[in-house]
Parts: C-alpha cells; structure tokens; sequence
C-alpha cells in the first residue's frame, strides 16, 4: 500500500509541475499560440474532480496532488485570458465545485466522468495536427508534456499495485495522447527549423 502511495504522490508532483513550465513559456513568448485552452481547462476540470474522488477514495497523495495541480492548470488557463486576474474569479470557485460535487455523486457516475475528462487532451491533440500543418513555433511546452508523460507512468504503477481499473483506463488513455501529441510538436519544431536553415540558405535577392 505504501508503495502505491509513494507512486502516486510521484506522479501527483510530476502531474502538479507540468502546468508551471507551460505557463511560464506563455507568460515568455507573451503569446498562447498554439495551445489549446480549451485544453487546459477541460484539464482542471478533471484535475478538481479526481481531487474530490481522492477525497472520497481517503486517498492523500491523489487528493493533495490533484488539488495543486487544479491550480497549476488555472495558471496556464489563466495566462491565456486577457484579464489574467479576473480570470482567478471563476477558476477557484470552479474548482471547489468539482470537488465537492464528487462527494454527492455515485460512484459509477463519477467513473464516467473521469474517463470522459480523460480526454482532455483531445483539443490539443487536433490543436497540434494544424500546428504541424502551418508549420509555425508554437508556445506548447515540450517540458510539461515530458512531466505530464512522467506523471502517466507513476500513476500507471499505482493503479496496477492496487489494482484499480479506473486509474489503468484514465492512465493509459491520457498516456497515449501526450505521446502523440509530443511526437507532433516536436515535428513541428523540426519544420521550422528546416524552413529556417532553408531561408537562411538562400541568397540575397
């Protein structure tokens, strides 16, 4: 039991950091080019729930972890927002709601809930299809999408110590999605090199 606590607060801290890199590159380009909020968002809103179901479950390290990262997720949505501050206005109740709102759930339906939030990275994922397309330095963080990688395996070892299909299925998912999604930005860094190194490379009219 230990041992998937152990596992589960390292993939919480890994799941909790990758909004800080993300944020910390918009907040840089002064741009959110190429990053999804609708992302983001749908990310803390699964964050805040699998906060309320760690709640539920009595389990610390998927309460604790969870509950920071919900709050890293608002800052990358946050920086995106033209009113950065007035955004917090909404986020923290929003976060407190899903929360709470697991606690009077079924079970089954927060289940559901869980695995359709999985998802989340759906956005991005079609967000980085055009991305490759247009061939254009984007502000998505290949750092937060390693610790985001980082955080699906940690969370992949829990749920097979103790056994739970939920955290498998929810793992498993996001995992193949953020593998994906790397694969994409970092084709799309390659292209704008190469455009790059190409236009350098011709002569000056």
């Amino acid at each position: 039991m230990w041992i998937a606590e152990i596992c589960g607060l390292i993939g919480g801290a890994l799941g909790t950091l990758q909004g800080l890199p993300q944020a910390w590159r918009i907040y840089r380009l002064k741009t959110g080019y190429g990053v999804s909020i609708s992302s983001w968002i749908l990310m803390l809103l699964r964050m805040s729930t699998w906060m309320g179901y760690g709640f539920y479950a009595q389990s610390p390290s998927i309460a604790v972890s969870n509950l920071i990262g919900a709050f890293t997720s608002a800052l990358v949505v946050a920086a995106m927002r033209p009113n950065r501050t007035r955004a917090w206005f909404w986020l923290v109740p929003l976060i407190a709601f899903c929360g709470l709102l697991v606690q009077f759930l079924p079970i089954a339906v927060t289940s559901v809930a869980l695995i359709l939030l999985t998802l989340a990275r759906l956005p991005q994922l079609f967000k980085s299809i055009q991305n490759a397309k247009a061939g254009k330095v984007t502000a998505v963080s290949l750092s937060a999408l390693a610790l985001g990688i980082g955080s699906m395996l940690a969370w992949a070892i829990y749920g097979l110590i103790l056994n739970d299909l939920l955290v498998l299925v929810t793992t498993g998912m996001a995992f193949v999605m953020m593998v994906v999604i790397s694969g994409l930005e970092i084709a799309t860094n390659r292209i704008v090199m190469r455009n790059q190194a190409a236009t350098q490379g011709e002569p000056a009219s």
